[in-house]
């Protein structure tokens, strides 16, 4: 209090010196869910104060140990208005840096010592909190799919750092492939070590890990946060197999193959590169099928046909085909009849 009265005292001495040197001397204090609260409480460790001049754009900052409680700057600053910025940080000199809390005044700085109001970060803790996540499959740099790679489950398990506490939350892997999934907000903003894991056979009976990517001091802030993306890189397969599927419209009876008399559903495929031609042939009443064996990777001409026998009763093609993923979803052939 003597120090601050001290400044007062000077500071009305100099109020004539406008566009001088000037420098400001702070104070702050924290409050966590209503109760005065400190630093170490809060995991804050440093407070800043950034100086925006009003007629340059000029930018000046200072930089406080949050535990001391004030703090007086050097005199870089210059009798004049600014915009000016507290910010509270955690971990501010590190690459996971996190802003815990800010507030912005307008200024004006009269005097070679200028005392500011002390400043009151009023932080919410333990506040509910969601993410938003999304995840990709690769094999090498190509995009894959849940079942290429026999995936069907991906788990996100939360660690709070604070206490070690756990939660996690579980999604079919289609759910967020490609698109993102929300949780609900069972988690509280704090900082978590995540780990996201690909499944195969999920709490069932022969159940894998296929892969697992971890993140570290994810920081929760705000009622919903949105992760990195989430990418399970696979080797590059040397074999694919063909996903297909197919339907019939029938305008005079049943879509079903007996109403139309077909039997069977060919797929044909032809490697541009080695002219090797393979055919597979499927039950026309199951409505999909897997190529067996696998073929090489490359690009293919395909045809596919519905049969009654030897007699063709529908085709359609499909070329340039490039066949670079362990399984290739052809779209659904659809075989209309009259």
């Amino acid at each position: 209090m003597k120090r601050r009265l001290l400044y007062l005292a000077l500071a009305i001495g100099a109020c004539n010196d406008f566009g001088g040197p000037a420098s400001v001397d702070v104070a702050w204090s924290i409050r966590v869910n209503g109760v005065p609260s400190t630093c170490a409480a809060a995991g804050a460790d440093t407070v800043t104060y950034d100086f925006r001049r009003v007629s340059t754009g000029e930018l000046t900052t200072f930089v406080f140990s949050c535990s001391a409680g004030q703090g007086v700057s050097t005199p870089d600053l210059v009798q004049d208005d600014y915009d000016l910025t507290v910010t509270l940080w955690r971990d501010y000199n590190l690459s996971t840096r996190l802003a815990l809390a800010s507030r912005t005044f307008a200024v004006f700085l009269p005097s070679r010592i200028n005392i500011l109001p002390d400043v009151l970060f009023d932080l919410a803790l333990d506040s509910p909190a969601a993410f938003r996540g999304t995840w990709s499959i690769l094999e090498g740099t190509a995009q894959s799919t849940c079942e290429a790679v026999g995936a069907d489950t991906v788990t996100f398990d939360f660690v709070r750092q604070s206490n070690s506490q756990g939660d996690t939350f579980v999604y079919n892997c289609q759910q967020g492939l490609g698109q993102f999934v929300q949780s609900n907000a069972d988690l509280v903003q704090d900082r978590y070590d995540v780990t996201v894991t690909l499944w195969h056979m999920y709490q069932m009976s022969g159940e894998q890990v296929l892969g697992t990517v971890t993140l570290s001091d994810v920081d929760l802030v705000g009622a919903v946060t949105t992760l990195p993306n989430i990418a399970f890189t696979f080797s590059v397969p040397a074999t694919a197999r063909f996903s297909l599927a197919w339907s019939i419209d029938n305008a005079s009876g049943a879509d079903t193959c007996a109403a139309v008399g077909a039997d069977t559903f060919e797929w044909k495929v032809t490697n541009t590169t080695s002219a090797q031609v393979d055919t597979f042939l499927y039950n026309c009443a199951d409505m999909s099928g897997l190529t067996d064996p696998a073929l090489p990777l490359g690009t293919y001409n395909a045809t596919a046909r519905l049969l009654a026998g030897a007699q063709e009763l529908g085709a359609a093609s499909a070329n340039g085909l490039v066949v670079n993923t362990s399984l290739y979803v052809v779209p659904q052939f659809l075989f209309t009849f009259n």
